[in-house]
C-alpha cells in the first residue's frame, strides 16, 4: 500500500557521534514536505542476518531526495533495504534485502512501531535525511531513532510520528 503524506517538524543539530542523555540538540529548521510511505508485508531477509526479528510489516518513508535536493526533513528510510528496489530506486546494491529495523504491527489496533537496529543501520547507505537545506547541505544516515505509525479509517489514512538521530555520510 502506498499512502501520499505531509510530513512537518524540526530538525536538530547535536553532537551525535556518542549520543548520551547529556548530549544538547539545538533547533535547526522548520519544514513541511510531501512525500510517500509504502507499507508492505515483511520482506524476506537476505544477506546478513541481524537477528533483529521478523517483520510483519516492512516501511518506506521517500520524501524529497536528500542526497541530489538537500532540504531540510528530506528522508529516505526503508525497514528493509528491499523497499528501494519496489520504490525504483537502488538497485542490485539494494537487492540484499537488508533487514535494519525491528516492526511491531497490531493490527487489532491500527498500530506500527518502528525502532532502527543500531547494529545494521549502516548497511542501507539510501537511509539518509537531511538537518538544513541547501546545495552545501549534509546527508546523513539515520542509526538510531523511531517511527509510530496509527491507521484509522480501515486503513486509509495514516498519522504518525518519527524521532531519527544520525551522523554525516562524510563528515560526523
Amino acid at each position: 500500500m502506498e499512502y501520499g503524506v505531509t510530513i512537518t517538524g524540526t530538525t536538530f543539530h547535536g553532537d551525535t557521534n556518542f549520543p548520551t542523555e547529556q548530549t544538547v540538540y539545538t533547533p535547526a529548521e522548520n519544514f513541511q514536505l510531501a512525500g510517500k510511505l509504502i507499507v508492505t508485508q515483511g520482506l524476506e531477509q537476505s544477506g546478513a542476518n541481524f537477528n533483529n526479528g521478523i517483520n510483519s510489516k516492512d516501511i518506506g518513508l521517500i520524501v524529497g531526495d536528500p542526497a541530489s535536493s538537500p532540504s531540510a526533513g528530506s528522508i529516505w528510510f526503508a525497514t528493509n533495504t528491499g523497499i528501494f528496489v519496489m520504490a525504483g530506486f537502488g538497485g542490485e546494491t539494494q537487492e540484499a534485502q537488508l533487514d535494519v529495523a525491528s516492526v511491531v504491527s497490531d493490527e487489532g489496533q491500527g498500530t506500527i512501531s518502528i525502532q532502527i537496529d543500531p547494529n545494521a543501520a549502516r548497511t542501507s547507505q539510501l537511509n539518509t535525511f537531511n538537518v538544513e537545506s541547501g546545495l552545501l547541505a549534509s546527508v546523513y544516515q539515520p542509526l538510531a531513532g523511531n517511527m509510530q505509525l496509527q491507521f484509522e479509517d480501515g486503513g486509509r489514512s495514516v498519522s504518525g510520528s518519527a524521532d531519527f538521530v544520525g551522523s554525516g555520510l562524510i563528515e560526523p
